[in-house]
């Protein structure tokens, strides 16, 4: 292309003047504002103070980002709810499906470590102890649930995660759930039971937006001391990160990307740093609320 055009050959001056100029007016009507456009001019001039600081009025554009993260960080909250009992009660319907698809890939997981439970014991009823001991030293604690494998390569190897890519709003949702869900001011039914830690809550209570690379990790361990139909057999760290959520002007000149903060863990841990959180308590909050039915429009699976 030719240095100075965009894509289209439109200079990227005009581009940029255009799309700030369209914000304007749908932002402000006969001296009426629309709030709702505030995340977008956030999002607007974050992203220029990061990929167009060098042709742009730097301090301008910090203004308008100073200014419309301050609005955003009231406006985008309150999007999914303003009392606690809201916020829990919009957040389990907009991310019913997501839910359903954590469920069923839970119970999934469940059934397959029974199974694989009964099938050693009918193999220690036939082998002489030591062998049997040997041969079963190690155990597969992965899961993925086979009706999804037929769209990987090389089907045979183990696969140890299931990543899911949503939208901020199921984001939101999720953690809305989560937050808002369970405990003793709890609003999800009978689970009396905190997922979330207190300095889980502060984390979150911190954290004022969840940008691009945000992410809920579920980490499930497995207890092979425990009986396969146990509660506490399955166990779970829950962990949160709030994506490229730092602030532009911390970049370098030559930086064009900020990173994603690091992961840190939210759920409830015992003094020795085990987790407490059991994935039974995590079924009970979300199971009532979940779509039980495949629905792979707003949710993709890898």
């Amino acid at each position: 292309g030719i240095p100075g055009t965009a894509a289209g050959g439109q200079d990227p001056h005009v581009m940029d003047y255009e799309r700030w100029n369209v914000l304007m007016q749908t932002f402000c009507k006969r001296g009426r504002y629309n709030i709702s456009k505030i995340p977008e001019i956030y999002d607007s001039a974050k992203y220029d103070l990061i990929q167009k600081k060098t042709f742009l009025d730097s301090d301008l554009l910090k203004r308008v980002y100073a200014l419309s993260k301050e609005m955003a960080d009231v406006v985008v909250p309150n999007e999914y709810g303003i009392t606690s009992e809201e916020r829990w009660d919009i957040g389990s319907r907009i991310c019913s499906e997501l839910l359903g698809k954590l469920c069923r890939d839970f119970s999934h997981m469940r059934q397959q470590s029974i199974e694989e439970e009964m099938e050693l014991l009918e193999e220690e009823l036939d082998t002489d102890d030591e062998d049997f001991e040997e041969q079963h030293s190690t155990r597969v604690t992965h899961r993925l649930a086979a009706e999804f494998a037929e769209d990987i390569k090389t089907p045979e190897r183990h696969v140890r995660t299931r990543i899911y890519f949503t939208s901020e709003s199921h984001i939101h949702a999720l953690i809305n759930v989560l937050r808002y869900g369970c405990g003793s001011k709890g609003f999800g039914g009978n689970n009396p039971v905190p997922l979330i830690s207190k300095d889980g809550l502060q984390v979150l209570e911190e954290t004022t937006e969840f940008d691009y690379l945000s992410q809920v990790v579920f980490r499930v361990f497995e207890n092979f001391d425990e009986p396969p139909d146990g509660p506490g057999r399955f166990t779970l760290d829950i962990l949160f990160s709030p994506g490229a959520a730092g602030e532009p002007w911390n970049l370098k000149e030559d930086e064009s990307f900020l990173p994603a903060a690091n992961l840190v863990t939210i759920s409830a841990h015992h003094a020795n740093e085990a987790p407490t959180t059991t994935l039974n308590e995590l079924e009970q909050l979300i199971f009532p609320y979940a779509t039980h039915k495949r629905k792979e429009s707003i949710i993709k699976v890898m």
